[in-house]
């Protein structure tokens, strides 16, 4: 997997846990299958970063930051990477034994339109 060293870094530094980059690891294999692509530093380190530390903090019982309503907006035009990241949140959330908020699927379903346009799998 391409992202084990940042993950590792991010391990190491306390800023995830082996919990998370495993569950972070899950995600990722999924975003890759479903778009038929590989992630790479360009393309997948955002949502890399996000998910093992903001699991983590889940793990860990801290409250996070709620998606501002525009974004939810935003998302409808996505109905594609809004489906994926209820999909990815089912996983994680039976691997890791917890419950994300709503907000969570939001933050995972804009790296996802991030990573779909910046791979130039956005088009009609």
């Amino acid at each position: 997997m391409p992202f084990e060293e940042r993950l590792e870094l991010l391990v190491e530094s306390g800023q995830a846990d082996e919990r998370s980059a495993a569950a972070t690891r899950l995600a990722v294999d999924l975003a890759e299958r479903h778009y038929g692509i590989e992630l790479t530093e360009a393309l997948g380190a955002s949502l890399v970063n996000h998910l093992a530390t903001t699991l983590k903090k889940i793990i860990d019982g801290k409250t996070l930051a709620e998606v501002p309503e525009v974004v939810w907006q935003e998302l409808q035009g996505y109905p594609e990477e809004v489906a994926l990241a209820e999909a990815i949140v089912a996983r994680l959330e039976s691997a890791l034994s917890v419950s994300l908020a709503r907000d969570e699927l939001g933050f995972i379903a804009v790296h996802l339109c991030k990573i779909k346009i910046e791979a130039g799998l956005d088009h009609p």
